[in-house]
């Protein structure tokens, strides 16, 4: 869908609710900062960026997500005459790429975005140069879209047997039989593994017949051991094409200068271009609370400043959550090497299921949209229900021990299982639906929506699946839309 189809969507939607009354449009908050009044009502403050204003409120919802600021390479482009911009910019800065004056575009980063430039890009007739840093994860995965019988790539993701297949965040939440032969028993382990390490060659069918321009393409690790995030190829043309017939040259090398209209790499090589494109993707970080570093920590997101204290509790929770991964996976001790993990300047997310910090159990935060997955949508709607629940009151919490075993039980779990990814956000994969069961669970809504087993494990969820969680949890609480209490 595009991203105007998008927009049109959420407005009428929003108009339906009712809710565009309550939507300031082109507002940024540059900081929020905890304060306490005169009868000692806790407030967050949001400061609007160029602006006096303040506005303040009991409860917060963060919802910018991860792919708010764009990450940009340590590189000086002062002296470079031609056009840079970060794939964030691609679509409205189309004018500075897409003319006739422009014949030859250089990529720089591998994620899924710089496979959009680049079919982009070839389809409007441009020589791309595509270069892949070597001390990164280097290219992401592209999976066919179509599977045997006319089925979509993305049906996997929905139905529960790849949570089943493989390695499982959690597994009390439905047929702990199969997750027991899967991930313990010997026969189990040993399906699980080829499964997990054939994907490579399920992968790489897409891009044969291999040419030497592909190979440098070619990921390091099998794509289900989450090395790099995955895409899935629904694109009108026939991608690896443009790497055959000389559309696109791969190089494996690091851009050390801008100058001019050339290009300079590690190697001492350089070329000529016409404009360059970063595919960097962004900043997991959360600046909204920097300015408060002890406020930043204690709400468990990413920091760069942590007191010892902090770390040596959360040390001694990770170690242990770490015996319980393995335990109940102990497949993740086979687990390949991620050759190299790009450093990270910042801590993790350390939220009570990706969502509530644990030193703020008080219903007055969450934060959404951190825990990317396959099923964004799907997952959305639980996500939402379940936050709307806690911070409404209808949903309680553990204890603040118990809450912290939880969050470094699932910090550690996304860590080991997605072998590329440490302290960028918390990735949830394959089985993601397993985290939708608890949250539903916790919510109160029954998570098994099929009409059989059989249906449950194999069929794909869909959207349509979740239309009905909301008037559920409104009828189990006795509201209507509103808040108001049903009178009986």
């Amino acid at each position: 869908m595009t991203g105007q189809s998008w927009s049109r969507y959420f407005q009428a939607w929003s108009e339906k609710v009712g809710l565009t009354k309550y939507i300031r449009l082109n507002t940024t908050i540059r900081q929020v900062t905890r304060h306490e009044d005169g009868t000692g009502k806790k407030w967050w403050r949001c400061h609007i960026a160029d602006s006096p204003r303040v506005l303040s409120a009991e409860k917060l919802i963060v919802a910018n997500g991860i792919t708010s600021l764009p990450n940009y390479p340590d590189l000086d482009w002062s002296a470079f005459t031609k056009p840079v911009m970060h794939h964030r910019y691609f679509g409205e800065r189309s004018r500075e790429w897409d003319n006739e004056d422009v014949k030859h575009v250089t990529i720089y980063g591998a994620g899924k975005g710089s496979m959009d430039n680049i079919v982009q890009l070839a389809k409007s007739g441009k020589k791309i140069t595509w270069v892949i840093r070597k001390e990164g994860r280097g290219p992401c995965w592209i999976l066919d879209g179509n599977l045997p019988g006319g089925r979509h790539a993305e049906y996997l993701g929905f139905s529960r047997i790849l949570a089943l297949l493989m390695p499982s965040l959690y597994q009390d939440s439905g047929f702990p039989g199969l997750h027991y032969f899967f991930k313990r028993n010997i026969i189990g382990k040993n399906i699980s593994k080829f499964i997990l390490n054939s994907s490579r060659n399920v992968a790489m069918m897409l891009m044969k017949p291999l040419t030497p321009n592909i190979e440098k393409a070619i990921p390091d690790i099998p794509p289900f051991w989450m090395y790099h995030v995955i895409g899935v190829d629904n694109y009108d043309v026939k991608i690896w094409d443009y790497f055959r017939n000389g559309t696109v040259e791969v190089v494996r090398d690091n851009i050390v200068s801008l100058r001019d209209d050339t290009v300079g790499l590690a190697s001492g090589e350089s070329f000529k271009t016409d404009a360059v494109v970063f595919a960097t993707g962004w900043k997991s970080n959360i600046s909204l609370f920097s300015e408060n570093l002890s406020l930043e920590m204690q709400l468990g997101i990413p920091s760069k400043n942590y007191t010892e204290e902090y770390l040596s509790k959360w040390k001694i929770l990770e170690d242990e959550a770490d015996k319980r991964v393995y335990a109940e996976n102990p497949i993740l001790k086979d687990a390949p090497v991620a050759p190299r993990i790009p450093p990270q300047d910042s801590g993790p997310f350390r939220l009570y299921h990706y969502t509530i910090p644990t030193e703020f159990a008080d219903r007055s935060i969450a934060f959404l949209g951190v825990s990317p997955s396959p099923g964004t949508s799907h997952y959305a709607l639980i996500m939402g229900l379940w936050t709307a629940a806690y911070m409404s009151g209808k949903l309680d919490l553990p204890t603040k021990e118990e809450m912290e075993k939880v969050t470094a039980f699932e910090l550690r779990f996304t860590q080991i299982r997605h072998v590329g990814f440490t302290n960028e956000f918390p990735l949830i994969s394959f089985d993601w639906m397993s985290i939708a069961a608890v949250m539903l669970q916790e919510a109160g809504i029954n998570p098994y929506m099929k009409k059989n087993w059989i249906s449950e494990i194999f069929k794909a969820y869909t959207w349509e699946d979740y239309t009905t969680i909301y008037d559920q949890w409104i009828a189990k609480h006795g509201l209507v839309e509103g808040g108001l209490k049903v009178s009986h």
